[in-house]
């Protein structure tokens, strides 16, 4: 997936499809076929839910419905629709905790790492989401995200955990967090 971090004048969204799949390479050098192509030019908060319900599909392996569906229709209503979104949640045995941020320097590469060396330890599927300012949960287990979410000292994350572990997951990460990610607090 790319990303491009420019100023949009306004929102917008796109939806191609290509008469024929290709393959692209992922960044772990995977071919993968695209057959959708969305595209998101966003100016202020008003596309969050579509955001929202986008990554939810996506990091719960439902991306796939968004390639099938059959019409325009269909595939709106994929995006939009908050009750998909909070459907897919509860069938995942999901929580949620928010923290406030306490290091001074904020969450740069070396308390990003051990976040994400932690996460990996559990099973469950963890997102974090940046609560003040950009708002597009990330996946937990990859460092270059976690750490390039720019969130700084006294800002609010949410940790959201899906899985048989979720619960053991957010009480390591509040320990974490209440440890101040392994840095000392001037």
């Amino acid at each position: 997936m790319s990303h491009y971090f420019g100023s949009a004048i306004r929102n917008a969204v796109a939806i191609a499809r290509p008469k024929t799949s290709f393959n692209m390479s992922t960044d772990n050098l995977d071919e993968k076929p695209v057959s959708l192509l969305i595209t998101i030019a966003y100016a202020d908060d008003q596309l969050h839910n579509l955001l929202t319900n986008l990554n939810t599909l996506i990091q719960h392996g439902k991306g796939a419905q968004l390639q099938q569906a059959q019409d325009n229709a269909k595939l709106i209503r994929l995006l939009t629709t908050k009750a998909a979104q909070q459907a897919t949640l509860q069938a995942k045995n999901t929580l949620t905790a928010d923290f406030t941020l306490p290091n001074e320097h904020g969450l740069h590469t070396r308390p990003s790492a051990l976040l994400v060396h932690a996460i990996k330890q559990f099973s469950s599927h963890i997102t974090i989401t940046p609560l003040d300012g950009d708002s597009i949960p990330v996946d937990g287990r990859k460092l270059m995200l976690v750490a390039g979410l720019g969130i700084k000292r006294g800002d609010r994350i949410r940790f959201t955990a899906s899985g048989p572990d979720a619960k053991e997951a957010l009480d390591t990460i509040k320990n974490l967090i209440n440890n101040n990610l392994g840095e000392d607090i001037a």
